[in-house]
């Protein structure tokens, strides 16, 4: 039977620690990339969340025009003048006619 040698023992300690403190930081590595993906995702919800807030206020201010020009949306999309008067013109139901 062969017995290992204190210098090989050692040898076989030191190797296994580097081996443990490379797992550590690979653990801590995964950690932080697992915690940056939440954020990301948060980041994402929120986003959403904003994008589903302008897109109702969107379409809540076309359908106001549409119930004040008698236009829709589409008919409109181009004329700055009528944009200009819906935006800035403070009795919108006299100026469009």
């Amino acid at each position: 039977m062969n017995i290992p040698t204190y210098q090989e023992l050692e040898d076989k300690v030191l190797e296994l620690a580097v081996q443990l403190a490379n797992a550590e930081s690979k653990c801590r590595e995964l950690a932080a990339a697992e915690n940056n993906l939440i954020d990301s995702e948060c980041h994402v919800a929120e986003m959403e969340e904003s994008l589903r807030d302008k897109q109702a206020l969107l379409e809540a201010a076309e359908k106001r025009i549409a119930d004040l020009t008698g236009k829709p949306a589409e008919e409109y999309a181009d004329d700055d003048e009528l944009l200009f008067e819906i935006y800035f013109c403070d009795d919108l139901s006299t100026s469009i006619q």
